[in-house]
């Protein structure tokens, strides 16, 4: 026995839900798509949306910095 676990994903299912989340659309899975791929895809979507990815990250901290300098004027 495998002391790994291996998990099989719809992939049609993982990216509509990534497209759902990354247009901001709500987390309504259609009845004829896998759940757990679609609301994954989701996740990852919407953290794509909102600047969880490494660009995002220096997106971030950039205007953190400006706005850490704009108070310290």
């Amino acid at each position: 026995m495998s002391p790994y676990v291996v998990i099989s994903m719809d992939h049609q299912a993982w990216q509509a839900g990534y497209a759902a989340g990354l247009q901001g659309r709500p987390n309504i899975i259609p009845p004829e798509l896998d759940g757990l791929a679609f609301s994954s895809g989701y996740i990852e979507g919407t953290a794509h949306r909102q600047g969880f990815d490494a660009v995002g990250r220096e997106k971030l901290a950039k205007l953190l910095e400006e706005s850490n300098s704009e108070k310290s004027c």
